[in-house]
């Protein structure tokens, strides 16, 4: 049979020019399906920085509001800090992250915080950065007097990150007003300036 010529009824052409090109749509899956799980990554990523930002959106917390005044933390000193130790003057919004020394990622993040805990403090926003180390707060002690930081730390304790539903990574902020309801979680670095602008925007809407 000459190329290009159709065999006998019932026959398959074996050239491979009219072979079902199945690695070509195998790979256009593929790429649907890449697409579909980049879009995933972004909207995890970016949506709760833009309903930060912009306060459009869910909130991306697992649990809609604090079920105490605060979750369970116990102080540098040793002490287990008191739900009503951190309530928050005037409108009461409180920023809390979960941390750790040893996270890269959280060592960029936490001057962030100094900055919202410096200038909004006395507007009534409460900023608390909770370790997890699990050596101790000798550790977080040591690492917040090299680094300069001011704001208050804590260690999380049983229970804390269950008052929030959980935390996928660190660092892992949340964002809360002063009824308990948790308006934003932000997972990883936030972006400059998105946990002052989402503070802000909830003094003011309070």
């Amino acid at each position: 049979m000459r190329p290009g010529f159709p065999g006998p009824a019932g026959s398959e052409d074996p050239s491979p020019a009219h072979r079902p090109s199945r690695w070509r749509s195998a790979l256009r899956w593929g790429e649907r399906i890449l697409f579909i799980v980049l879009l995933i990554f972004l909207a995890e990523q970016l949506g709760p920085r833009f309903t930060a930002w912009t306060g459009i959106g869910p909130s991306f917390a697992p649990v809609e509001r604090l079920e105490e005044g605060f979750p369970p933390a116990v102080g540098l000193d040793g002490f287990a800090l008191p739900a009503e130790r951190v309530e928050a003057a005037g409108d009461g919004v409180r920023v809390i992250t979960f941390w750790a020394t040893w996270c890269r990622v959280c060592s960029w993040e936490l001057p962030a915080l100094q900055r919202v805990h410096d200038d909004l403090a006395h507007r009534g926003v409460e900023v608390l950065a909770l370790s997890i180390d699990q050596e101790g707060p000798g550790v977080v002690l040591e690492y917040r007097e090299r680094r300069g930081f001011t704001l208050p730390m804590a260690m999380a304790a049983a229970g804390s990150r269950e008052a929030f539903g959980g935390i996928p990574g660190i660092p892992t902020t949340f964002i809360v007003d002063a009824d308990g309801v948790i308006h934003h979680r932000i997972v990883g670095a936030s972006g400059p300036g998105t946990i002052r602008r989402a503070a802000e925007r909830l003094l003011d809407d309070g």
